[in-house]
């Protein structure tokens, strides 16, 4: 498991195949207090849905809307460990993930992508936003490259796989900021 500090995610998670949208959550839906996982059909856990790893929803931070996602956790507490599990194992096409993060200042985030549905087999992509506005992303290796963004506001993060170029690319508030080979995973 990876260790994050906090973190909120908002906006519409999702990932899509050419204009198909695969799968989108709309936060609106949940009241705010409501636990992620144990109020859907799609979000668990790392551990199968534990309570104690569950991200609540809140109405303190919104990109638009009233709620987000707010992720917490601490080095000696553990963090939450919300999952999306995507419904199969893709092998071909151009897939976006997006979302929107807000690290509140003097606090870190953390987020990844797994190789297969399964948690834990792999990484294929990392990123790391530190607690003064800088971040770093692993994709096809470690430390592949650094950003920067600002602490107390919404930084927008997508990620494009294109699995049969086999080329990944990150871009963070629009910017570019690293293309790799998919492939090689988070790691290479």
């Amino acid at each position: 498991m990876r260790k994050i500090l906090l973190l909120a995610i908002a906006g519409l998670p999702f990932m899509a195949q050419a204009q198909t949208t695969i799968f989108s959550d709309n936060f609106e839906s949940y009241n705010s207090g409501d636990l992620v996982a144990a109020n859907s059909d799609v979000w668990t856990t790392w551990s199968g849905g534990t309570a104690a790893e569950d991200a609540t929803v809140s109405n303190a931070q919104a990109t638009s809307g009233a709620n987000s996602i707010h992720v917490t956790g601490s080095a000696g507490g553990g963090p939450t460990d919300l999952i999306l599990p995507f419904p199969e194992d893709y092998t071909s096409g151009v897939y976006d993930f997006s979302l929107k993060m807000y690290i509140v200042s003097g606090k870190g985030g953390y987020f990844n992508i797994q190789e297969s549905s399964v948690p834990g087999i792999g990484w294929m992509f990392e990123v790391y936003f530190d607690a003064a506005g800088g971040g770093y992303i692993y994709a096809g290796g470690a430390n592949a490259a650094t950003f920067s963004y600002t602490p107390n506001s919404w930084t927008s993060v997508l990620v494009r796989a294109n699995l049969d170029a086999d080329q990944g690319e990150c871009f963070i508030n629009s910017n570019s900021i690293h293309t790799w080979q998919w492939s090689l995973g988070a790691d290479g």
